[in-house]
């Protein structure tokens, strides 16, 4: 297994509910790919490179995949995506 050392990072964007996971820590150009409904992958086909994944309308999807009506769920993904 490669042992190099990568960049990674998880932003929220609350505005437009997607979940970006970054790979890198500067824009680069790329070519997007839907791979499910709502999901898109990024990448450097050249370079054979992972840019990022965004996941929209997460919020949604997260409360449907653990049952919308569980309170502590809930709880949990306001504090976590909501941060005062």
């Amino acid at each position: 297994m490669d042992q190099t050392k990568r960049n990674f990072s998880v932003e929220y964007d609350d505005d437009q509910d997607i979940l970006y996971l970054c790979f890198s820590q500067r824009s680069e150009e790329g070519v997007a790919e839907e791979i499910n409904d709502e999901v898109f992958v990024r990448f450097d086909p050249a370079k054979k490179k992972l840019i990022n994944i965004e996941i929209l309308n997460f919020r949604h999807r997260i409360e449907t995949a653990f049952k919308k009506g569980r309170k502590n769920l809930k709880v949990a993904l306001e504090d976590t995506l909501l941060p005062e």
